[in-house]
C-alpha cells in the first residue's frame, strides 16, 4: 500500500590550502601559484577570434525568418534536458479572471537565421604535451586561427570550440608552438569532431550564451563574479569612500514561443579601504585586551573582497594568521615570495610584512576543473565590498546610496533600451552576432505581455467585520482605526526593559499603546518596569533574569527597548528570552520610543498580540472545507569556514481552516543539507496539527522558499520524494488515504521585471510604472516544460518592484491555475509584522525570518514552549 501511496500522478521528473615549499596542485599555471597570486590564468575569460568573418551571401531577408515558429520551439524543447514539472494533465497553465493588463518586460527576442544556411561544429582540442594553464592554451589556438578564417570560431579556454567552418579531415592535427623565456616549445593540437550541433540542441543555448558573454567584453566592459559593469558609468561617493559600479545580467534561454533574452541591471558597492586598512581600524578602536584577531574574523569571514589589480572577487572563508606576505611558493620558476611575486609579476611592492593571508574556498567551477585548493589573498591588495552595519545605520550615506541603487521604473527601462541599443549599434558585434553567427536582437523591441491583475482581497476582523479597499489593495494599516482585532488575547503579566535614558519616554509609550489597544479589543495592563543598568548585552541578560525571577516564570511577554541596533544586543537579548526562558518578546529601538505616536505603536501592538497567540486579521479560504495544512520552509546558511557553516532550516505550518495560527519547528546542523530531515520535520508538524484539530489535514500545500534553479532536480527528486514517504507512512498507519499534496517553488531572486505602459499625451512621451499588486504572468516569459507563474503581490513604494517565481512541483490531485495563484496571493496578506501584502506567502516569510535569526543569533532550537508561537516577529 505504501508504494502505491508514493506513486501519485505528477509531471515532474526526477582541502585545505597548499602549505609554502608544496608543489602546485594540477591546473595551476607555471605563470602563478595555485593558492591565490596566480587566479587570473585559471580564470581567464572565453575567447572569441578578432577576425570579422566575411558576410554570408544569404540576403539578410533569408537569413532571419521566424516561419513555423511553433513547430520549430517543440522540436527545441523536446530535445533539451529540462527538469520537467509540467503535469501532463495542464492542457494550459494560464489562469483566468481578474483585470486584464498591458505589460512590457526586460526580455528581447532573438531572431535566428534558417539552419539550412549554417550549421555549428563542436570540437574537441588535445594538447601534446598536455597543456593545464588555459592562457598557454588561448595562445596555442590563436595561432592556429587562420584555420577558421572564413568563418571564426569561439574557445572556451578548455577543451571545447566552436565554428561553423568543418575541418577536411577528422582528426585534424597541426602544430603550434609557445615560448617561455626565449625557449620555443613545441605542442601538437588535435581537433576531434564532437558533433554537428543542430539549432535545436542544448549545446546551442550554450554556445549562444558564451557568444553574449564576449559581446559583452567588446562593449569594455569589466567582470566582477558574475557579472558585467560599465566602469565609465562608476558613481564616487568620495565622502564615504565609496564607489558604486552599475553593471548588467543577460540570460539567453528558450521560453514559451521563442529564444529571448533577459537583461537587469545590477550594482556593485565597493569600498575605497583595503582589507589591511579595515584590520589596523579594528586594532585601534578594540579595547585593551581584546581578542583582536576574534573581531577580524568576526568582520571580514563570510564577505566578499576584490583584488584590485585584476578586479575579480573573492568570499573570504578564514584568515591564515599562520601565514605571512613573505612565506614563499612554488611556481614554474621555483620558490618565490608573495612579496617578490606581486612585484615582479604587477609591478606592485606590498609594504606591511606582517599582515596575515585570506582564504578563499574554492567554487564549485574550479572543483569541476580539478582545482580544488583554496586561494590565499594579500590582505592590502583587496578591497571591501558590499556595506558594513554601520554604514547601513548612516541615514544620510543610505539616502545618497538609494539615488544610485533605486531605479524607477521609467529608468530602469531607458537604461535597458540603452544597453541593447549600444550591443545593436556597435559594428564590430553587429559583425560578430550577425553574420558570423547568425543572431539578431531588437534594440528598443522589449516583449510585451497581456498579464492580469487578480481582484483585491477582503481582509476580515472581529465582530464580523471586513475590509476591502480597491485603492489601496495591499495596505489595511488604517482599517485598524475603527476595526477590532480578529482575536485578542489580552496582555495582563508583561514587563519593560529600560535604560534610565528612555524610562519617561517609555511611560508615554505605555499609555499610547492602551489608547490603541482598547478599540482593538486589546487588553493591555500597567507592566512591571525595570531599569537596565547598563547598556551592553550582559546588563540586559542580567535584567531579564531578575523579571524572569519576579514573576516566578508567569508571564506574557518581556518588551525591551534596545538604546541602539547592535546586531550582538539584539541577539543576546532573543536568545535569552526564547532559548532559555521560553518566553515572547517584543524589541523596540530607542528612536521609535521617543516617537511613540499612534502609529508606531499601532504597529507594535498587533506584533504583541501575534506573539502571544491572537490573531490581527484574516482571509476567506476557499479550501478552508478541505481540512487544509499550508507549510512553508526555507533555509539559512550562515557564514564561515565551510567546516563551520552553520545550516538552519525552519518550517512554519498553519494549524486552522483561517490560517491564523502556527506552529513552527527549527533544525540547526553543519555539514550536512537540511532537506535530509525534511521528512522528519513534516512528521513532528503533523503530530502538532492532529493535537490541535484532532485529525490529519486532507490536503497540504507545501510552499519551498530559499532554491536556486540549479537545485530544482534535487528538490524534486529528494525532498518531495522523503515528504510523500513521510506522509505515505503516517496516513497508513491512521488507516488514511493520503492528502491532496501540492509542493511549489518560491523563488524571490529573479531577474524578471515587469512594468506597465501609460500612454504620454500631447508632448509626453509615456512613461512606465510598477505594476499594481496582484499582477500576474503566465505566458511569453514562462518555461514551456514549468508548470510555473510569476506573481507582483506587493505595493513598491520605490523603486522597481520585483515579482517573484512560483513553480509547482508537485500538485495532486490538481488545483486549477487560477486557484493556484489566487491561493498564492491571499497567503502573501497574512504576514503579521506589516499590515500589507508582502512579496511571498507569509509562511514562506514566517520560515524565513525564523531561520535567519536562529542562524545569527541563537544557534539552537526555541525553547519547547514557544513551538506554537511566532516568537521572532
Amino acid at each position: 500500500m505504501e508504494d502505491k501511496i508514493l506513486k501519485p500522478g505528477r509531471g515532474r521528473a526526477r582541502g585545505r590550502a597548499r602549505m609554502p615549499g608544496e608543489a602546485p596542485a594540477p591546473g595551476s599555471g607555471p605563470s602563478g601559484p595555485t593558492t591565490g597570486p596566480g587566479v587570473e590564468e585559471r580564470m581567464a575569460h572565453v575567447g572569441i577570434q578578432e577576425e570579422t568573418s566575411r558576410v554570408s551571401q544569404a540576403p539578410p531577408d533569408a537569413r532571419f525568418i521566424k516561419d513555423e515558429q511553433e513547430k520549430r520551439w517543440t522540436d527545441f524543447r523536446r530535445a533539451r534536458d529540462y527538469l520537467e514539472t509540467r503535469p501532463e494533465h495542464i492542457i494550459s497553465k494560464k489562469g483566468d479572471g481578474g483585470r486584464a493588463i498591458s505589460l512590457a518586460a526586460n526580455y528581447f527576442t532573438i531572431q535566428l537565421r534558417k539552419m539550412e544556411q549554417w550549421r555549428l561544429n563542436q570540437y574537441r582540442i588535445d594538447f601534446e604535451p598536455d597543456q593545464d594553464s588555459k592562457r598557454i592554451r588561448k595562445v596555442l589556438i590563436r595561432q592556429l586561427k587562420d584555420m577558421f578564417s572564413s568563418s571564426g570560431y569561439i574557445y572556451d579556454g578548455g577543451h571545447m570550440l566552436f565554428s561553423t567552418l568543418a575541418l577536411p579531415a577528422d582528426p585534424t592535427i597541426t602544430s603550434a608552438v609557445y615560448s617561455d623565456k626565449g625557449i620555443d616549445i613545441p605542442h601538437t593540437v588535435t581537433f576531434k569532431i564532437v558533433k554537428d550541433i543542430p539549432w535545436n540542441d542544448a549545446d546551442m543555448i550554450h554556445f549562444y550564451n558564451i557568444v553574449t558573454r564576449v559581446i559583452l567584453e567588446k562593449l569594455d566592459l569589466t567582470l566582477f563574479g558574475r557579472f558585467y559593469y560599465d566602469p565609465t558609468l562608476v558613481h564616487t561617493m568620495s565622502n564615504y569612500r565609496l564607489t558604486v559600479w552599475p553593471g548588467y545580467k543577460t540570460v539567453l534561454r528558450p521560453f514559451e514561443n521563442s529564444l529571448m533574452m533577459n537583461v537587469e541591471m545590477v550594482s556593485k558597492v565597493i569600498r575605497s579601504d583595503t582589507v589591511l586598512q579595515m584590520m589596523q581600524n579594528i586594532k585601534k578602536a578594540s579595547a585593551p585586551g581584546s581578542n583582536v584577531q576574534a573581531l577580524v574574523e568576526q568582520m571580514i569571514v563570510g564577505t566578499i573582497v576584490m583584488t584590485e589589480f585584476n578586479r575579480k572577487t573573492y568570499r573570504i572563508s578564514e584568515v591564515d594568521w599562520g601565514k605571512k606576505v613573505t612565506n614563499t611558493f612554488t611556481t614554474r620558476d621555483g620558490e618565490i615570495t608573495f612579496v617578490d611575486y606581486y612585484e615582479k609579476k604587477y609591478g606592485i611592492k606590498i609594504t606591511n610584512f606582517t599582515q596575515p593571508l585570506l582564504v578563499s574556498p574554492p567554487l564549485k567551477r574550479d572543483i569541476r576543473r580539478g582545482d580544488t585548493e583554496p586561494k590565499l589573498l594579500v590582505p592590502e591588495l583587496c578591497v571591501m565590498t558590499g556595506l558594513t552595519d554601520d554604514m547601513r545605520n548612516n541615514f544620510q550615506l543610505m539616502r545618497d546610496l538609494k539615488s544610485h541603487l533605486i531605479v524607477d521604473p521609467y529608468k530602469r527601462v531607458d537604461q535597458i533600451q540603452t544597453f541593447m541599443k549600444r550591443i545593436v549599434d556597435n559594428p564590430e558585434i553587429r559583425a560578430t552576432m550577425a553574420d558570423q553567427w547568425g543572431i539578431r536582437v531588437p534594440a528598443n523591441d522589449m516583449v510585451k505581455i497581456n498579464g492580469r491583475v487578480l481582484p483585491p482581497e477582503r481582509i476580515m476582523f472581529g465582530q464580523n467585520q471586513d475590509f476591502l479597499d480597491e485603492s489601496k489593495p495591499a495596505d489595511w494599516t488604517n482599517a485598524f482605526r475603527s476595526r477590532k482585532v480578529f482575536i485578542a488575547v489580552p496582555c495582563i503579566n508583561w514587563a519593560v526593559l529600560v535604560s534610565s535614558r528612555d524610562a519617561a519616554a517609555v511611560d508615554n509609550m505605555i499609555s499610547t499603546l492602551q489608547k490603541v489597544g482598547n478599540p482593538l479589543g486589546y487588553q493591555i495592563s500597567r507592566p512591571f518596569k525595570k531599569i537596565v543598568a547598563g547598556s551592553n548585552a550582559r546588563a540586559f541578560e542580567q535584567a531579564i533574569d531578575e523579571v524572569m525571577s519576579h514573576f516566578k516564570g508567569v508571564i506574557d511577554m518581556i518588551f525591551i527597548v534596545l538604546p541602539s541596533p547592535q546586531a550582538n544586543l539584539y541577539a543576546a537579548v532573543k536568545k535569552r528570552c526564547a532559548v532559555d526562558y521560553g518566553v515572547s518578546s517584543q524589541c523596540c529601538l530607542s528612536k521609535n520610543v521617543q516617537k511613540a505616536n499612534m502609529s508606531v505603536c499601532t504597529k507594535i501592538a498587533i506584533q504583541m498580540i501575534a506573539k502571544q497567540g491572537g490573531e490581527p486579521w484574516g482571509c476567506s479560504n476557499p479550501l478552508g472545507k478541505a481540512n487544509l495544512m499550508v507549510v512553508g520552509y526555507d533555509v539559512y546558511h550562515s557564514g564561515g569556514p565551510a567546516d563551520k557553516k552553520t545550516l538552519v532550516g525552519a518550517m512554519v505550518a498553519s494549524l486552522n481552516s483561517t490560517l491564523t495560527r502556527y506552529t513552527s519547528i527549527v533544525q540547526t546542523k553543519q555539514k550536512q543539507e537540511l532537506s535530509k530531515s525534511m521528512g522528519q520535520d513534516l512528521k513532528v508538524i503533523l503530530q502538532r496539527y492532529r493535537e490541535f484539530n484532532l485529525k490529519l489535514p486532507s490536503r497540504i500545500m507545501f510552499y519551498r522558499d530559499g532554491v536556486g534553479e540549479g537545485q530544482l532536480g534535487q528538490v524534486a527528486d529528494t525532498e518531495v520524494a522523503d515528504i510523500e514517504a513521510t506522509i505515505g507512512h503516517i496516513y497508513t498507519e491512521a488507516g488514511l488515504e493520503p492528502p491532496k499534496l501540492s509542493f511549489i517553488v518560491v523563488s524571490k531572486r529573479i531577474s524578471a521585471r515587469f512594468f506597465e505602459a501609460i500612454p504620454g499625451g500631447g508632448n509626453r512621451p509615456p512613461t512606465y510604472n510598477n505594476p499594481p499588486p496582484g499582477t500576474v504572468v503566465d505566458d511569453v516569459i514562462t518555461l514551456p516544460e514549468r508548470y510555473d507563474f510569476y506573481l507582483v503581490s506587493q505595493l513598491a513604494r520605490q523603486g522597481t518592484v520585483s515579482p517573484t517565481s512560483y513553480n509547482i512541483i508537485l500538485d495532486h490531485p490538481s488545483l486549477t491555475p487560477k486557484q493556484m495563484q489566487i491561493f498564492s496571493y491571499k497567503l502573501c496578506h497574512m504576514y503579521y509584522n506589516w499590515s500589507g501584502t508582502v512579496s511571498v506567502p507569509s509562511v514562506c516569510q514566517y520560515a524565513h525570518k525564523l531561520a535567519y535569526l536562529t542562524g545569527m543569533s541563537l544557534l539552537s532550537p526555541a525553547h519547547e514552549k514557544l513551538t506554537n508561537l511566532l516568537f521572532y516577529l
